[in-house]
């Protein structure tokens, strides 16, 4: 209604989230590949190694397209089962870092 009487109306964004001072610390400390995040995926931080890491948005969207575009690749992709390891060292080869052993 404000809109009509010529006063605009109070966005009603949020203002944009920012790393916490002491996340930010912990974050500038540690010598481990690390990401801060919302909980809706927003990215706020990171460690290089961390973001070399984090391939996963684009891996999503190379999927996705994959998927749209060919009924072979969907069929392989939905048959593919990984098991899942919870706990203890994983080693990564990682094209652009090189190997990576993690905790």
């Amino acid at each position: 209604m404000n809109e009509l009487a010529g006063t605009p109306a109070k966005s009603r964004r949020r203002a944009p989230q920012k790393v916490k001072p002491y996340l930010r610390r912990v974050l500038d400390h540690i010598d481990a590949p690390a990401i801060v995040i919302t909980p809706t995926h927003d990215i706020l931080a990171w460690k290089p190694l961390g973001a070399a890491l984090m391939i996963y948005p684009r891996l999503a969207e190379l999927v996705g397209d994959l998927s749209i575009r060919d009924a072979q690749f969907r069929r392989w992709w939905a048959g593919t089962h990984v098991a899942a390891k919870r706990r203890g060292t994983r080693r990564y080869n990682h094209p652009v870092v090189g190997e990576l052993t993690l905790d």
